[in-house]
């Protein structure tokens, strides 16, 4: 018996697809070993089947502009700013230079070129316009001269799951320890390092003085991965003051950020609390899709307010409505409707309740429906305001269809001692000596005619 090995490498743009051409495939394998003339040999099969993410790409460098390197990937844009002495980043590799950034074609590379003073290199400081996961973060020594990559450097805000090396550079997850001269025309050093533990939207590279050498051209590459796929969460629904838990749990670490500004990322734990003061939608990177959850932040009822006592004429009516009519607040009238509004034409006493799950308020108003048709006032002209509860105030002795009023008292000498709009006046003249006093009163009826009346009173204690 003789073994034969057939190997395929397929790649498909998700899992589904894959596991559908497995299942439909299968049986066509099958069929072409029976009819095949190789019956005495075992012939073994070797599928292998990837998926492929379709936001991962290298990034495209545009244009450099005042020391900042501009480029663009998949859903999102990048910026690589270069601080510190040395020559700014540029794009044009060297003439005669030989470079090999890991499948980066040249509008996907950058380089710099360091002094041949500390320190070597200008450091650089990338920015996302959302988080990314880094799959390859490439370096390269351009081969020219007898110039090589001869300092080191650590990275900032962001932590690799591997490295490779070649050349005789000296490095880690982390960083470069050294890198180490070659030959001219030989081999340039290089380092790329692969995938990233965490999504980040900015992290740097910060050079070391390490022997005062320069490292003459390096490039660059950088090949990124975004979250694709979205996943809702049910909205939360918490009231004005209160905390709601929100909790991922993935073998990743994760990166919660506001979806209004996803590049501030506020908390790497699986579980926060937050507290929003308004409806608020939060992203989690990291797990395996991004989690979206909307907080909905309801506000406790407030201004339940029918406004004041009215009265009308009979045939009248008014309207009292809810102010705080919601698909979250709930109605209740005293006659049980659940409508926002409720038209009323009799006497009586009515109230509403609003409520919502922060919370309830109450009000009430008092309507009185008169007949109109008759309209009377008559104000006395005597009272005795000596405690016997008998006569004690001014008052009016019939007040009948009155709408509004206004009141004013003078004293003998034509001084204003008392004002009031209280449509029973009330005038307490204890404090006041016995004697003549004169009033006014301007009044509109339910008929909404206006009326000015004048008279005396006499105080006698």
């Amino acid at each position: 018996m003789c073994l034969q090995t057939i190997s395929y490498t397929l790649t498909f743009r998700n899992g589904i697809i894959a596991k559908h051409f497995v299942k439909e495939m299968i049986p066509f394998f099958i069929k072409v070993i029976r009819s095949s003339n190789l019956n005495l040999c075992l012939i073994l099969f070797i599928l292998s089947l990837s998926t492929a993410a379709s936001a991962q790409d290298f990034i495209t460098w545009t244009h450099v502009s005042g020391g900042t390197v501009y480029g663009t990937f998949p859903g999102g844009t990048v910026t690589c700013t270069s601080t510190g002495i040395g020559i700014a980043p540029t794009f044009n590799t060297p003439a005669g230079s030989t470079i090999n950034l890991n499948g980066a074609i040249s509008s996907q590379t950058f380089y710099t070129y360091g002094p041949t003073i500390n320190p070597p290199s200008q450091s650089l400081l990338f920015a996302f316009s959302m988080p990314v996961i880094i799959i390859s973060y490439n370096m390269h020594d351009i081969d020219k001269g007898s110039f090589s990559w001869d300092d080191g450097f650590v990275f900032a805000g962001i932590n690799f799951s591997s490295v490779v090396t070649g050349g005789g550079v000296i490095a880690t997850t982390s960083g470069v320890a050294s890198g180490a001269p070659d030959a001219p025309g030989t081999f340039a050093e290089y380092a790329y390092w692969g995938n990233s533990t965490t999504a980040v939207t900015i992290f740097s590279i910060n050079y070391l003085v390490n022997e005062g050498l320069t490292h003459a051209y390096l490039g660059y590459s950088m090949q990124v991965s975004i979250r694709e796929r979205i996943k809702v969460i049910g909205d939360t629904v918490v009231c004005l003051g209160n905390s709601v838990l929100l909790s991922e749990v993935s073998t990743l670490s994760q990166s919660w950020a506001l979806e209004s500004d996803p590049q501030n990322v506020f908390s790497t734990v699986s579980s926060i609390y937050v507290s929003p003061l308004v409806t608020t939608t939060y992203l989690c990177f990291n797990t395996p899709d991004t989690v979206r959850h909307t907080v909905v932040v309801n506000q406790p009822v407030q201004g339940t307010d029918l406004g004041p006592d009215d009265t009308i004429c009979q045939g009248e009516s008014i309207t009292l409505s809810s102010d705080n009519a919601s698909s979250n607040t709930k109605i209740e009238w005293q006659n049980g409707s659940n409508k926002p509004k409720q038209v009323v034409d009799k006497s009586g006493v009515y109230w509403l309740k609003e409520s919502n799950s922060c919370g309830y308020e109450t009000d009430t108003v008092n309507v009185e429906v008169l007949n109109c048709s008759y309209i009377n006032l008559i104000i006395p002209n005597l009272v005795t305001p000596n405690g016997d509860g008998l006569n004690d105030l001014f008052v009016p002795i019939e007040s009948y269809g009155i709408k509004s009023m206004k009141t004013k008292i003078y004293n003998r000498w034509g001084t204003k001692i008392f004002e009031t709009s209280d449509l029973l006046i009330q005038w307490d003249s204890e404090r006041f000596s016995d004697g003549v006093y004169y009033w006014s009163v301007q009044y509109t009826d339910m008929r909404n005619e206006e009326h000015d009346l004048k008279g005396f009173v006499q105080v006698l204690k």
